[in-house]
């Protein structure tokens, strides 16, 4: 089964520092997290857009810990717009 960019859903968004943790559900299945960092493009000036986070510093992980209890709501709000709530 190929992957259909139409069936994968964000259905929330918490910003942690530069990071962004994102709430996805890809064809209505469970809720997973994707960590991206924040980076400004070198083809247009200015744009702040979001790549993969790859290794995360000590100071990325704390970011990530403080806003822990947003990024579970956000997972339980999520899987409330769903119908699969726990």
């Amino acid at each position: 089964m190929a992957y259909e960019p139409k069936k994968d859903v964000e259905m929330e968004s918490v910003e942690c520092g530069d990071l962004q943790v994102t709430i996805h559900s890809y064809n209505k299945g469970k809720p997973k997290l994707q960590i991206s960092r924040a980076y400004v493009s070198d083809k247009e000036e200015g744009v702040t857009k979001f790549g993969k986070a790859g290794r995360l510093s000590e100071e990325d992980f704390d970011e990530i810990i403080v806003k822990a209890g947003t990024i579970k709501n956000a997972i339980r709000k999520a899987n409330k717009k769903l119908g699969k709530e726990e």
